[in-house]
């Protein structure tokens, strides 16, 4: 007898965390599965969450802050340590995945979705902090994979 009251009891604990989950589950798939990432700056190191991956570069650990590409004006930026790297854009992508990034937040200010302007700015404020924090200059490596890929071409 005691045993059927505490079964049912478990049941109806399932059926009410399974109707109150129900109007949140959407929302946590859509911060769960997004496509865009989101990068965090607090006087420890840098943070990156794309989806459920996260990654960590803390800023003693950091060893290159470099512009590895540009395509129709827009720099891509690598923060690397020895195990991790970070890439984001210089300017907001909302399609174009690995980089696009939600939204960059120095020192733990929320910020959503920004538009243009907003986001060119943070990332301008993101890159001094980085260089700041890092101690590490902002190394262009565009030009080496220029010579690379001519290199490559030249061989082939």
């Amino acid at each position: 007898m005691q045993q059927e009251q505490i079964s049912l009891m478990l049941l109806k604990i399932i059926i009410n965390v399974a109707i109150y989950s129900i109007p949140v589950l959407p929302a946590f798939l859509a911060i769960i599965l997004a496509p865009r990432q989101q990068i965090l700056a607090d006087q420890d190191g840098l943070f990156c969450y794309l989806g459920p991956r996260a990654t960590y570069i803390p800023w003693h650990e950091a060893r290159l802050f470099s512009v590895i590409a540009e395509e129709k004006g827009i720099l891509i930026y690598e923060l690397a340590s020895e195990i991790s790297l970070i890439r984001w854009s210089s300017t907001l992508i909302r399609d174009n995945f690995p980089f696009a990034t939600m939204g960059s937040t120095p020192f733990r200010l929320a910020q959503a979705d920004p538009s243009l302007e907003e986001y060119e700015q943070l990332i301008r404020l993101l890159t001094v902090l980085v260089a700041d924090r890092t101690g590490l200059p902002l190394a262009d490596l565009r030009y080496e994979e220029t010579l690379t890929s001519a290199a490559a071409h030249m061989v082939s």
